[in-house]
């Protein structure tokens, strides 16, 4: 009988696919499940790796042409990591600077502000170095008018580093594509720099190009009470009959 992995052969030749498309054709050769079950199996198979969401309700069964996202950090966030480095060697942090979300966006950022998620326990010292060492502006958890103010260029927001965000492999103090992704919905002063309507934009631009891992990311959504909110963005909606 086929099941939902079996009928993974059946795609050999298809490059994309929707949850729909998928569904008839497992119906088509003798899949006799209701859509609402078969839903719940399809999302193991995204968990599981064998099915990749790259964009909104588009799918394939191989990323080999997809690669894992980097970023070329400015000079000023390099320095920012280097100083945290030199004086908190024990700190953990990680680093988000707002030109990052360019590559994603139709209006681009031209003012670059630089957050600086770090532990809680540390953050007043973080701040405190970072005010010493450098020359431009340096917030502590800024309200949003506070924020607003007194923003300039490179600005340094510091703010607390949510515990089990998701970790770049590589540079441990770089942002995760999955923690940019939620942090960008779920954090009030990340949204104030570019325009609500460019969400779908991202979502959709950042699973076309490169490898998330969706379990992580709705993990980390649920720590940032998102969920619902990056699940509009990234499932479209579907209406279906069951035979």
């Amino acid at each position: 009988m086929t099941t939902e992995e079996t009928g993974i052969d059946l795609l050999i030749n298809t490059t994309e696919f929707s949850k729909q498309d998928y569904y008839e054709l497992l119906r088509n050769n003798g899949y006799v499940k209701k859509y609402t079950s078969y839903l719940v199996n399809f999302q193991k198979l995204i968990n599981d790796g064998k099915v990749h969401r790259i964009g909104r309700n588009k799918y394939c069964t191989k990323k080999k042409e997809y690669r894992s996202y980097s970023h070329l950090y400015s000079d000023e966030s390099v320095k920012i990591a280097d100083c945290i480095k030199s004086n908190h060697p024990f700190a953990d942090f990680v680093i988000f600077e707002t030109v990052q979300l360019n590559e994603f966006l139709n209006h681009q950022i031209g003012k670059n502000t630089i957050f600086v998620y770090v532990d809680i326990d540390v953050a007043d010292f973080v701040y405190e170095t970072l005010n010493t060492e450098l020359s431009g502006m340096v917030m502590l958890s800024p309200k949003p008018k506070e924020f607003h103010q007194y923003r300039s260029e490179n600005t340094v927001v510091i703010s607390r580093l949510i515990s089990e965000s998701p970790k770049n492999t590589d540079i441990l103090w770089q942002i995760s594509l999955e923690k940019m992704l939620v942090d960008v919905i779920a954090d009030r002063l990340v949204r104030e720099t570019f325009s609500e309507s460019e969400y779908s934009n991202i979502f959709d631009t950042a699973f076309e190009r490169y490898i998330i891992d969706e379990s992580k990311l709705i993990r980390y959504a649920g720590r940032r009470n998102a969920v619902s909110k990056i699940r509009n963005y990234i499932d479209k909606p579907e209406v279906t009959n069951d035979k």
